[in-house]
């Protein structure tokens, strides 16, 4: 979470035609499940659970219909209306909960009840007794859940963007290793990687302590920065069986949590190599429903990688 739903991420498309091309027989099938579990929020049987009338639901399903439209943009009072009406449904969605889940202007924020810059407000938010009381908790077990199980994966990765998506990928972890204790699980992305310094191989989840064995019983692997060759080094991995021992990775080897995140001259990815991005999934959701809230399918570009400025409270 971080923006209303309106264009896919672009690191997962990113990863997806490396993969295409690093792995032509590997099936990779990729979801924005964010922007899908907003719209399973909004949807009506989930609405109507919650209390709001039939008057009301008709009056979200409306209000998403004009964000999506193209005369919306043409009518910035009405256009303005129909996200107020949304703002306000979410609102009332949070209210008496935990967790809340708030969209104001432009950015959406999930903000969870459970401590989640700590390592333990993940664990106790991954408690069979916590588990039920997560916002999402429908969403993941008869969405998600059901999904996973019809694709038979071998490995499921998640990516985290902010801090606010810890403690939900966490507890989507724990549901998945419950129903398929079988499959892996990775996690990566921009937040994980931030928390880890590749110069000293230490980080929150580099450590061998016994919050790190036990948050690892619920995850497989973590992968940190640029995920291409790494996640590429791990389908191999998984595909022989074997223990992974490649740069970038933190993962659990007979109960001891081992990282190995530092850098090596075979991590380096030469830009000009990689595919064009593919996108083929994030459109759309399970039922291939269109979930983003814009008009047109619209495609980021990004034109580097990483940030070309050296601003000093990030530096110093």
């Amino acid at each position: 979470m971080g923006h209303q739903p309106v264009v896919p991420p672009l690191g997962l498309a990113s990863l997806k035609a490396f993969l295409g091309k690093k792995e032509p027989e590997v099936e990779v099938i990729q979801k924005d499940l964010s922007a899908i579990a907003v719209n399973h929020l909004l949807s009506g049987p989930i609405l109507r659970r919650n209390g709001f009338s039939e008057m009301e639901i008709s009056s979200v399903k409306h209000s998403l219909s004009i964000l999506r439209s193209e005369a919306a943009y043409h009518d910035f009072p009405g256009f303005h209306q129909a996200k107020m009406t949304v703002e306000g449904a979410l609102r009332r969605m949070s209210l008496g909960r935990l967790e809340k889940l708030l969209l104001q202007g432009n950015t959406l924020t999930y903000t969870s009840g459970f401590p989640y810059r700590n390592r333990n407000g993940i664990l106790t938010a991954c408690e069979d007794a916590n588990l039920k009381l997560h916002l999402f908790h429908d969403f993941y077990t008869s969405a998600v859940v059901p999904f996973v199980a019809a694709c038979s994966f071998d490995l499921v990765g998640l990516s985290i963007s902010t801090c606010h998506q810890l403690i939900p990928s966490f507890v989507l972890s724990r549901l998945l290793k419950q129903q398929f204790p079988e499959i892996k699980i990775v996690l990566g992305g921009a937040y994980v990687s931030r928390l880890t310094n590749p110069f000293t191989n230490s980080g929150p989840f580099c450590a061998d302590d016994e919050i790190n064995r036990r948050l690892f019983d619920t995850i497989d692997y973590i992968i940190v920065y640029e995920g291409e060759a790494s996640l590429s080094f791990l389908i191999e991995s998984v595909r022989s069986n074997l223990n992974p021992d490649f740069h970038k990775l933190i993962w659990k080897k007979g109960g001891r949590v081992v990282s190995n995140a530092s850098f090596s001259q075979n991590d380096i990815v030469d830009l000009n190599s990689l595919p064009t991005p593919d996108f083929e999934g994030l459109f759309t959701d399970f039922d291939d429903n269109e979930v983003y809230w814009t008009p047109n399918r619209v495609i980021p570009l990004m034109p580097l990688r990483g940030c070309g400025h050296n601003c000093r409270f990030l530096f110093q």
